[in-house]
């Protein structure tokens, strides 16, 4: 699933395999990506012994984080809080390796099948790479991707819903906060839709997700 490390050098720097391929981040929006292979590829990553001592992925859904944001509107501001709380009570019943950093750009389309590169390294729920994959594509403009890609992965992991709907504020306050309008656009619909509906399982529905 990952590339593979060859060897560590000095100064922090280090080889590794080289894949001969395309980032998702460099095909075209509307060019057609096999969604459900790289559902798959997650799904072999989390299967992963987990190392110890890597953080909790849900350490990055806090209240706290969000006292530096002034992006947002209110409404959505609400929602993020009450997802934010419920990612952080809920207690795994195993935590997986997590790539952590699961972005068009660090997935790519090989003959072999997809492949990630630059892992952020963490733990916790496996949600976390998914929902990131797909606000993260919705953000180019590639809408519709979390349906295959759970289809992909073979089920819809604990709290997707929530994660998705975190993960889709997350990304929009960040294109606002850095002046990325086209991607800011993209994700703006979605996210007002999610307050209009005030539910992230029913917005996952909205979205194809039974």
């Amino acid at each position: 699933a990952a590339v593979q490390l060859v060897e560590e050098l000095e100064d922090g720097a280090y080889l590794a395999e080289w894949l001969d391929g395309t980032p998702v981040s460099e095909l075209p929006s509307s060019g057609l990506v096999d969604v459900a292979a790289i559902g798959g590829m997650l799904r072999t990553l989390h299967r992963a012994a987990t190392p110890d001592n890597l953080p909790d992925v849900r350490r990055r859904c806090s209240r706290r984080l969000m006292s530096e944001w002034s992006e947002l509107a209110p409404e959505m501001m609400a929602v993020a809080a009450d997802v934010a709380d419920r990612l952080r009570a809920y207690e795994p019943p195993q935590h997986v390796l997590l790539h952590g950093d699961v972005v068009p750009a660090n997935v790519i389309v090989t003959a072999s099948g997809p492949r990630v590169i630059d892992p952020l390294a963490c733990t916790g729920l496996p949600a976390w790479d998914l929902a990131q994959f797909a606000v993260a594509a919705a953000g180019r403009g590639r809408r519709g991707v979390i349906k295959p890609l759970l289809d992909g992965y073979g089920s819809k992991p604990p709290l997707i819903a929530d994660m998705f709907a975190w993960l889709l504020l997350f990304f929009l306050r960040n294109n606002l906060a850095a002046g990325r309008e086209e991607f800011a656009n993209n994700l703006q619909p979605l996210a007002v839709e999610l307050v209009r509906l005030r539910d992230p399982a029913e917005f996952l529905r909205a979205q194809g997700v039974a």
